[in-house]
């Protein structure tokens, strides 16, 4: 309870100190739920514990409605703040490392790495599909205009996983574009 008093108190600091959001969530849990910690957290205010204690060592029935409240929200209902995205890219990187897995397993049988077919999607990974899909009924000049962006980005520095996936985005567009032309749809 001290430290709960002198982190609330800025004239008990020994320099200027602003308390981070979490400090003060955390703090507004130890003072909204005093008696739970109290009686079911062998007193450990403001403690490695004391959400531990208060959200899987007690039972949600022995915590009062402002306690509840107070507590941080399970992982379960932040899961659902999981964006679209953070989906797309989890499917790219899961895309990515099949197809690494694909040309592995092709490279250790001492067969040659198809190349993906862009018109019959034969030898495609996932992520190649995805990109052809991404691309069918676009414009040329609108796939031209992004292979010319998919070419200035490479250039830059990219994050770990990036550069691969703008290298398999640059190559099957550039195959597409290819394909278009040749059979001079647009």
């Amino acid at each position: 309870k001290t430290l709960g008093a002198c982190l609330k108190d800025p004239t008990k600091h020994e320099a200027p100190t602003e308390l981070s959001a979490s400090c003060k969530e955390f703090i507004a849990v130890n003072d909204a739920c005093e008696s739970e910690i109290e009686n079911h957290c062998s007193s450990a205010f403001y403690n490695d514990d004391t959400l531990l204690c208060l959200t899987q060592w007690t039972r949600p029935e022995q915590l009062s409605a402002e306690c509840q409240g107070a507590l941080p929200k399970k992982e379960e209902e932040k899961s659902e703040e999981v964006d679209a995205d953070k989906a797309a890219w989890r499917a790219k990187r899961k895309a990515a490392r099949e197809e690494s897995m694909r040309q592995l397993e092709a490279e250790k049988s001492g067969t040659k790495v198809q190349a993906c077919d862009v018109v019959s999607r034969e030898h495609c990974s996932a992520a190649e599909i995805e990109i052809l899909d991404e691309a069918k009924g676009k414009k040329l000049e609108v796939l031209q205009a992004e292979l010319k962006e998919l070419k200035a980005r490479k250039k830059q520095t990219l994050k770990a996983g990036e550069t691969e996936e703008v290298e398999r985005k640059l190559k099957v567009l550039k195959k597409w574009v290819k394909h278009l032309k040749k059979k001079g749809e647009l």
